[in-house]
């Protein structure tokens, strides 16, 4: 096939895959004007929908789910369709590179990083690829004789047709669901990717659906004992050595130990990279003492279960900031962690969810709402007492007045500082 791509997306999928195919008549697909990748046409609206009669590939991004308009009409005109993962999957074992594909409800991008330093500490070439930053077809040819260390979505896993040589599962709840159109869809993309994976799988204990799955975080895999780190060799690190609090951030380190094991990952490479990983922003972030009171950018959080995990790795909280866009989820994940804490004494809801929170917070627990996360930063300082520490947990993803978390995390940050 020669003919005309059309790449659905102009964000840093579309334009690795503009890169992939150069030389090939590009034609830029979107949902709102945008700046046109170079060499490629870019259109959106009714030019879109019209323009893929001409189109003989689509090259979807990560974020258009299936019920998108134009992805119903390239269904109806027939055209194939595929994903910069799957473009990437089938070269890697084309040329025989190695992947491991990481993916999860939570704790993928810091558990594929990890991985990637694990294994270079132990002497490989590894590359953290995907979501966790840089897209993967642009990396392709300094993969030889290396490793991906591939991040996956539940959308990129979807429809997967060659799988990666290994592959971890860092965690599972619902998320994502307006996308897929309900949990059962949800799984089956996790499932998806896990089942065609060529070698070992590792999975949190108690995941149930993949029976010949490795389970982390219990022997003979790593897992943890009186307060260490222990390898599948029974090597041990402190878990003091890692700066990262939370049962779900071990978890992560005990996922990657896992997978990399027998890649020659010992105890020695583990606690070194730890003396050197400070965590990936806005995730569990602290963002140190402002104004007499420590703050704690968790604004990676978009699901409830999120939420309580911040809480469980911040017990001292005394002031939450809960609240995003409004999936339908049930919120009592961070209601029952809300209850369950011993020094929180302010819950602030922000929109959608913060108020569906709130509902379900007990009288002991004071609760404001604000609309805007400046005005909820402001209040916080003012009630949380010097010494305090406030958690920004939204518990909801931030496509209602952000374009990504990361611009949400911006913003809590400048809210902070000030600026």
């Amino acid at each position: 096939m020669s003919g005309s791509v059309g790449i659905l997306g102009a964000g840093l999928e579309g334009a690795a895959a503009a890169r992939w195919f150069r030389g090939r008549p590009l034609t830029v697909l979107t949902d709102n004007p945008a700046d046109p990748l170079p060499g490629a046409d870019c259109l959106w609206g009714a030019d879109a929908a019209a323009a893929l009669g001409g189109i003989e590939l689509l090259v979807r991004s990560p974020g258009f789910a299936p019920h998108h308009p134009l992805r119903r009409r390239a269904d109806a005109l027939g055209i194939p369709q595929t994903t910069t993962t799957r473009l990437f999957l089938a070269e890697t074992a084309r040329r025989g590179i190695r992947v491991l594909a990481v993916t999860g409800s939570k704790g993928k991008s810091t558990t594929t990083t990890l991985a990637a330093a694990f294994l270079n500490a132990a002497g490989h070439s590894a590359h953290a690829l995907g979501n966790v930053g840089r897209p993967a077809l642009d990396a392709l040819d300094e993969l030889v004789g290396g490793i991906a260390v591939l991040e996956v979505s539940s959308y990129q896993a979807a429809d997967l047709e060659t799988g990666p040589d290994r592959a971890i599962l860092t965690s599972l709840f619902p998320e994502h669901l307006d996308w897929h159109g309900g949990f059962e869809p949800y799984l089956a993309a996790k499932l998806n990717l896990l089942e065609r994976t060529q070698g070992p799988v590792w999975v949190p204990a108690g995941f149930k659906h993949l029976a010949t799955a490795h389970t982390f975080g219990a022997p003979p895999q790593a897992h943890m004992r009186d307060g260490h780190f222990v390898g599948a060799d029974g090597a041990t690190v402190p878990r003091r050595a890692f700066r990262l609090r939370g049962d779900a951030m071990a978890h992560n380190v005990l996922s990657a130990w896992s997978a990399t094991a027998d890649w020659g990952v010992s105890a020695a490479e583990v606690e070194g990279v730890f003396e050197a990983f400070a965590g990936l922003p806005h995730r569990l972030e602290d963002l140190g003492i402002v104004d007499g009171r420590r703050w704690v950018n968790d604004a990676i959080s978009t699901a409830p279960e999120a939420t309580a995990a911040a809480l469980e790795a911040w017990p001292e909280t005394s002031t939450l900031i809960v609240g995003g866009k409004d999936r339908g989820y049930d919120v009592d994940p961070a209601v029952r962690a809300i209850a369950a804490s011993t020094e929180l004494r302010c819950v602030i809801g922000l929109p959608e969810t913060g108020p569906r929170v709130l509902a379900g917070v007990s009288a002991n627990v004071a609760k404001l709402q604000f609309d805007d996360l400046a005005e909820a930063v402001t209040h916080a300082r003012a009630v949380t007492p010097a010494g305090g520490t406030v958690l920004f947990s939204p518990g909801g993803p931030s496509y209602h007045r952000w374009r990504d978390f990361s611009e949400r995390g911006a913003a809590f940050r400048a809210a902070v500082y000030g600026r």
